[in-house]
């Protein structure tokens, strides 16, 4: 999906995460839970502000998500849940994601069933015996005929056939053609990017977020948006309009990735443990 300058800014995906606390530490996750000796974790007043720049910047969003770590252990999930459905008029769908370890709570659960139905969905990551109360949430849900989906990781058939090692951001020296061609090809760059709202930080990629963030990979500020900089609405729109553009990012240089998650890439069991 290429994006061109226009008036208005639109993104298919936007995920803003709350807190990269888990209840797992799960060696190719995708968010670098493990990589953190101290898991990064936003007040509810400063994802409030993240929340409220991002309407402000971006027109429309088709899928607004709402993830971590694990997003139901912030104590005040249920309040940040309520700021984001404030601008359900500027997002097509909003989606909660959820490894399976908690139950929502009765204040989640009653906030969920008093927005459109149409416009919201609870996703449940199966880790098998590391998701001890999907059960319990599916019956839950099912219950309160709240829209939900469980994704299947565990076992021989495993959604998307698994997880993709993505490496440790070592350098990969690729060829100019070489580096285009991962960018051109990747999933995630073809549908406009998975925007990550993180630290304050628009990201076109969550590489790129934890990247730079972990100081594995080179600092770029030409290649996100600090949603708190002081500078006007229009000049964010302008820098958010020239990041969509970009050809490539660094953090492609230093992903072994290769073509995202398209069928090219070699998958493997999913939340596999480390010891903390």
């Amino acid at each position: 999906m290429k994006n061109h300058i226009t008036e208005d800014i639109n993104l298919f995906i936007l995920n803003l995460t709350l807190t990269l606390r888990c209840t797992l530490n799960c060696k190719l996750c995708v968010a670098d839970v493990p990589k953190y000796s101290v898991s990064p974790h936003w007040t509810k007043e400063f994802l409030y502000g993240a929340i409220d720049k991002c309407f402000a910047i971006i027109n429309r969003v088709e899928r607004f998500q709402l993830s971590g770590g694990e997003p139901l252990l912030h104590k005040d999930f249920v309040e940040i849940l309520q700021r984001a459905m404030q601008y359900s008029d500027r997002f097509t769908f909003l989606g909660i994601f959820s490894n399976g370890a908690i139950v929502p709570s009765g204040k989640i659960i009653d906030l969920i069933k008093n927005f459109p139905q149409e416009k919201i969905k609870f996703y449940i990551s199966d880790y098998g015996g590391l998701s001890p109360k999907t059960d319990n949430i599916k019956k839950l849900l099912t219950n309160e005929s709240i829209p939900f989906e469980v994704k299947t990781y565990f076992g021989k058939n495993q959604h998307f056939d698994g997880w993709i090692d993505y490496g440790e951001y070592a350098y990969q020296g690729y060829s100019p053609e070489h580096f285009r061609e991962v960018f051109s090809n990747c999933a995630v760059s073809k549908i406009g990017g998975i925007w990550s709202c993180r630290y304050g930080q628009l990201h076109r990629c969550t590489r790129s977020a934890s990247g730079m963030d972990l100081k594995a990979i080179p600092e770029s500020p030409s290649e996100y948006l600090d949603l708190f900089a002081d500078c006007s609405i229009s000049d964010q729109k302008e820098k958010l309009r020239k990041i969509m553009d970009l050809p490539y990012l660094t953090a492609c240089l230093y992903c072994t990735g290769d073509f995202g998650t398209n069928n090219k890439q070699k998958r493997y069991p999913a939340a596999e443990q480390i010891k903390k």
